[in-house]
């Protein structure tokens, strides 16, 4: 099982279908068109929905429970996170806004249990409560 981490933009995104060297993706990585279409109908209003790929760390290991008992791993995220804010703030026009669903494989219409929503102008870091059935909404 893998956790996917779907993206939805209000634009359409080029992407290939060979992975690069680059740190932080939209893409296609472990999800299927159904897939992607469940999460558009159960938790989106963008259109468009990809994954998020993160080369080295993920930010969705920014949790609470990583805070007190991982720490390293924590921190690891934390430095992700903010590669993805500003790979956002880059990515997205003025005015507009992106969203996250973090999820398992295939859990992709269970309801979210948790919601974030980040200025990309000033993203404060907070350690997410869980990363499973969060989601993110940034904005500018």
């Amino acid at each position: 099982m893998s956790v996917a981490t779907y993206i939805g933009f209000n634009f359409e995104v080029d992407i290939s279908d060979e992975m690069t060297d680059l740190p932080i993706e939209v893409t296609y990585c472990f999800s299927e068109e159904e897939h992607r279409i469940a999460v558009r109908e159960s938790h989106f209003k963008t259109p468009f929905v990809y994954e998020l790929w993160e080369e080295d760390s993920s930010f969705i290991y920014m949790t609470k429970y990583n805070e007190q008992y991982n720490p390293d791993q924590f921190e690891e995220s934390k430095e992700a996170f903010v590669q993805v804010c500003a790979f956002l703030d880059k990515f997205i026009p003025e005015g507009d806004y992106c969203e996250l669903f973090i999820c398992w494989l295939d859990d992709e219409r269970d309801p979210m249990e948790h919601q974030v929503f980040i200025d990309l102008k000033n993203p404060i870091l907070t350690p997410l409560e869980h990363y499973e059935h969060c989601y993110i909404k940034f904005y500018k």
